[in-house]
């Protein structure tokens, strides 16, 4: 914080311990975000930098002058270069480039990037966004320690009963263009099984319906 100590406007800085006197008193003091001070004295603004150096004679940054009218007070705003002179004729404003912080944007992935970072972020090298056939149809996601691919299995879908047999399984499991033995004798395995079940339908349809009540134990009776 800077402060007035004498009319000589001899100020000190705290974070320093560093004094220096200017020509004329100071009416108000005011610090910006970027270490940059504003001094009121009479009708003059003086911003003042480089308030840290140990220099008999401080340099100023930018000087205003308002003829005919006392400067009051002086306010930087918070985020913004522009600082606020409160002086007899009313309020006035100044824009002093580098006093506010930076109000950077939130919405970025890096508020901080500089320009030479995102020259660096678009120039990326074409390969780096081509796509390889070789990953995208890989089934499954490679193991980090041995760097193998290993397939997902795929889960089946519910159907009706008998839809899905043991053999009915294992043929789908098969690559359905390819004919190999071993899917011929499954098929020719669930043909004969078909016709089986065939049979003995037509067989119990050839006997007919019984007539009369049927009772529960006439199975086990002697047929004449």
């Amino acid at each position: 914080m800077a402060k007035t100590l004498t009319r000589k406007s001899q100020y000190k800085d705290d974070l320093t311990l560093n004094e220096w006197t200017s020509k004329n008193p100071a009416e108000t003091l005011n610090w910006s975000q970027k270490t940059l001070l504003a001094v009121g004295w009479g009708s003059n603004v003086s911003i003042y930098s480089g308030i840290g150096r140990n220099e008999k004679r401080k340099r100023t940054h930018m000087q205003e002058r308002f003829p005919s009218e006392t400067i009051e007070q002086v306010q930087f705003c918070p985020f913004e270069d522009v600082l606020g002179v409160g002086h007899s004729g009313g309020f006035s404003s100044l824009i002093i480039p580098g006093s506010g912080e930076a109000n950077f944007n939130s919405l970025k992935a890096d508020p901080f990037e500089n320009k030479s970072q995102a020259a660096q972020g678009k120039s990326g090298e074409e390969e780096i966004l081509d796509v390889d056939d070789d990953v995208v149809q890989q089934n499954g996601m490679k193991d980090q320690s041995t760097g193998i691919s290993v397939p997902i299995k795929e889960k089946e879908k519910k159907k009706m009963r008998g839809k899905n047999s043991s053999l009915k399984r294992v043929l789908r499991k098969k690559h359905k263009n390819v004919i190999t033995p071993e899917a011929e004798a499954l098929r020719a395995k669930i043909a004969l099984r078909k016709q089986q079940t065939a049979t003995l339908k037509s067989k119990e349809t050839s006997y007919g319906t019984p007539s009369g009540p049927v009772d529960a134990l006439s199975r086990f009776s002697n047929k004449k």
